[in-house]
């Protein structure tokens, strides 16, 4: 697996100008960096985007956060990369997403693929 697990500081150092978050650059934060799809497709239908699954499929949060949790432990990862085309479809995924890493006392920095604008707001 180390062949397949990229640094999570360079991985996101482009991103870092924008984010002020001294978490990112902790030493002792796990370094690196695991991707994964917590969804499969979108609901919409947008005419610029090349979707490659119709609809749209998500896990449950709590078989998401079990995932991190082992990436975490089995490959020492501190970062995680969401590749997913929606990654959340609706507010109220965003806020269980927030409630769940927060629960489980998770200390991770992400970044996300894609995302609809519509699916955010200032407060998450």
């Amino acid at each position: 697996m180390e062949s397949y697990l990229p640094d999570g500081l360079e991985s996101i150092r482009f991103f870092t100008g924008k984010i002020n978050d001294a978490r990112i650059f902790n030493r002792n934060r796990k370094r690196k960096m695991m991707t994964l799809q917590t969804s499969r497709g979108c609901f919409g239908s947008c005419s610029f985007c090349a979707r490659a699954y119709p609809g749209l499929r998500v896990h449950s949060m709590g078989y998401l956060f079990d995932l991190i949790e082992y990436c975490i432990d089995a490959f020492d990862a501190g970062f995680f990369s969401f590749g997913d085309e929606c990654f959340v479809p609706n507010i109220k995924r965003s806020w269980e997403f927030i409630k769940e890493c927060k629960r489980r006392k998770l200390d991770i920095i992400f970044k996300i693929s894609g995302m609809r604008v519509d699916t955010v707001n200032p407060e998450i």
